[in-house]
């Protein structure tokens, strides 16, 4: 099956994710300088963050709960705090899940540097600073390569090539395990083939996984 990335400065355009034959979506936010601005002046600052957690969907109080060593380590981060329960809040209209995995950190090297596929449903990432994910969509992709687990051959086609999602941008990545979750009739799809890039200036990433319940 011939897949699409669909790119829109829209939030309506995360809905298309139910397409078949749609591999990923994403809301460019070039207005969000505000978000560039705070992950590098924390990664300047020496602010090291590795963050993670669950909190009930749609619950900003079990969100505040959930992040609250976040704004202590660093106060200057309620904005982007503001920016991540928004964005869970739009994961949660897409997919009507009953929980939010989040996980916030700060980079100096690729947290995955192999290129690889989420065995979920789907995650949503904002790279608030630094390079973007890199990626390869499905025409350019070889698994076979890919399936074969050699860390040095690089898993594209022929005049294929990576790409890199938009820092600041919200996206949204179907995962190996997206077709039996959505019930999706159209041909199985494998999950989108990504992986980190190398960021010595630094790089500070967000992801948010949909969960069925609260553990």
């Amino acid at each position: 099956m011939m897949t699409q990335a669909v790119f829109d400065d829209a939030p309506v355009v995360l809905s298309r994710l139910y397409e078949p034959d749609v591999e990923l979506v994403c809301v460019r936010r070039g207005h969000r300088q505000d978000l560039h601005q705070l992950a590098f002046a924390a990664i300047e600052r020496g602010t090291r963050i590795e963050a993670r957690g669950v909190f009930p969907a749609g619950d900003r109080n079990g969100f505040a709960a959930a992040t609250a060593a976040i704004k202590q380590q660093d106060p200057s981060l309620e904005v982007m705090l503001d920016d991540m329960f928004e964005c869970s809040e739009l994961l949660t209209e897409l997919l009507g899940c009953a929980a939010i995995g989040y996980r916030l950190q700060t980079l100096h090297h690729p947290m995955c540097p192999r290129f690889h596929v989420d065995r979920i449903p789907c995650r949503l990432l904002v790279t608030y600073g630094g390079p973007g994910t890199e990626w390869i969509t499905e025409r350019w992709l070889d698994r076979n390569v890919l399936e074969s687990r050699e860390p040095d051959i690089y898993p594209v086609i022929d005049g294929g090539s990576h790409q890199q999602l938009p820092e600041g941008a919200i996206c949204v990545l179907k995962g190996s395990a997206w077709s039996a979750s959505v019930a999706d009739p159209g041909a199985p799809f494998a999950g989108v083939v990504h992986r980190s890039p190398a960021a010595p200036e630094g790089r500070m990433l967000m992801s948010l996984d949909p969960l069925p319940h609260v553990d």
